[in-house]
């Protein structure tokens, strides 16, 4: 490829001007171009970016829950696992939505909350559990 000074070096004299504007008008496409790609890269990046951290957060297509088991806590007390494709997808050894580290009372306390939990996941729901849901499933949530 002949370089651009070289093709204004070989124009005639009365034509330079007109050669060196042509000349810069490439370089200044070219310099476009290079903006334009950046920005495009950019604009992928931050979409990959977003999906792919929101993607951490929510519950998605492969999460195939498979069963819930209750198992006993260190200390008395219950809690229960989910399981998904066959591994541990959820330990929770405390009864959610309240504060310290209290396990469930009984074996169906566990089980209730753990399959309200399994329901949420397999409606496509975040599995947080609310004091009121407890409340509904009449799980004690006194500090005993």
């Amino acid at each position: 490829m002949i370089s651009y000074k070289y093709q204004i070096i070989k124009v005639r004299p009365v034509l330079k001007k007109q050669a060196y504007f042509i000349s810069y008008n490439l370089l200044y496409m070219k310099n476009i171009k290079k903006i334009i790609l950046a920005i495009i890269i950019v604009i992928v990046a931050v979409f990959l970016i977003q999906n792919l951290s929101t993607k951490k957060n929510k519950p998605t297509k492969s999460t195939v829950v498979t069963s819930t088991e209750v198992f006993k806590v260190e200390g008395g007390g219950y809690g229960y696992i989910i399981k998904a494709k066959g591994e541990i997808f959820i330990k929770q050894s405390t009864i959610p939505a309240i504060s310290g580290n209290i396990p469930f009372k009984t074996e169906e306390e566990a089980l209730l909350v753990g399959k309200l939990v399994e329901n949420k996941l397999l409606n496509k729901e975040y599995p947080a559990v609310s004091i009121s849901e407890l409340s509904k499933l009449n799980i004690d949530v006194s500090n005993n």
